[in-house]
C-alpha cells in the first residue's frame, strides 16, 4: 500500500511499493508540478513552493535507511542542477 510520511522540517517520503523506479519518477514529477502550480497567500504576499524529488529503489531485504539516504543524494543532485526544477513562475 502506498504511504507518505514526514522525515523532518520540509522533508517527506512517499513509499510506492509495487511501482517501478520510472513510474515513481513520473509520480514525483506530477507532485512537483501540482505543488508548483498552486500559489499560497501569506501576509507578505503570494508565494509558490518548489519541490525537489529524489527517487531510490528499495529491495525486499534492504534497510529503509539506505533507500532514504539514496533518495536524499538524488534530491541533492537536483538542487545542484537547477535546470531539473519545475517552476510555475512568479
Amino acid at each position: 500500500q502506498d504511504a507518505i510520511g514526514r522525515l523532518g522540517e520540509g522533508r517527506f517520503i512517499v513509499a510506492l511499493p509495487g511501482s517501478s523506479e520510472s513510474a515513481a519518477r513520473i509520480i514525483g514529477q506530477r507532485i512537483r508540478a501540482a505543488i508548483a502550480s498552486q500559489p499560497f497567500s501569506t501576509d507578505d504576499g503570494v508565494i509558490r513552493l518548489q519541490v525537489v524529488v529524489g527517487v531510490a529503489a528499495l529491495l525486499a531485504n534492504d534497510p529503509i535507511e539506505e533507500s532514504i539516504n539514496a533518495a536524499r543524494e538524488a534530491a541533492q543532485g537536483e538542487i545542484e542542477s537547477p535546470s531539473h526544477l519545475v517552476s510555475a513562475g512568479i
